[in-house]
């Protein structure tokens, strides 16, 4: 029997499907510490779970996975790009950049109190972290495969 190999775009979509139902079961979640702290990483374990069935099953390439992740993120890199070059520079950047960020990552909001109180370059490590979630949540579905490319090697 052939196995049916999910398309790119189909991965990409099943990725931003599962961020958004994280995203809306934040404020929900939020009313139990220990559901709140608990579901950024259940997020990430699905991710990861889910890199690596479509690697398994699918026998898609690493860099497909990779690629759909960083489809999935674009909201989040996108935001993020505009807000750091109105840091770099003197342009003036509207607040929604900020809010459409926080908003992409809710589900890793019950985490922000658990961070230390510190900023690095006048930012605070929770905004930072923020700003560079979109460029590494890719790499999780991407290290599936790659641990299912290893393993069966050996």
């Amino acid at each position: 029997m052939k196995k049916k190999l999910l398309s790119l775009r189909n991965f990409t979509l099943l990725l931003i499907l599962i961020h958004i139902c994280f995203i809306l079961l934040t404020p929900i979640l939020l009313e139990s510490i220990l559901l709140s702290s608990i579901s950024p990483l259940t997020y990430l374990i699905i991710i990861f779970s889910l890199g690596l069935k479509v690697k398994i099953q699918s026998k898609r390439p690493v860099l497909m996975i990779l690629l759909a992740g960083y489809l999935s993120q674009l909201p989040g890199i996108a935001c993020a790009l505009i807000i750091f070059s109105g840091k770099l520079s003197s342009l003036v950047i509207p607040e929604a950049f900020d809010f459409i960020i926080q908003l992409w990552h809710a589900p890793f909001a019950p985490l922000f109190p658990y961070l230390p109180r510190v900023q690095l370059w006048r930012i605070p490590l929770y905004y930072l972290l923020t700003l560079i979630l979109s460029f590494v949540i890719p790499f999780l579905p991407t290290g599936a495969a790659l641990f299912k490319n290893l393993s069966s090697e050996l």
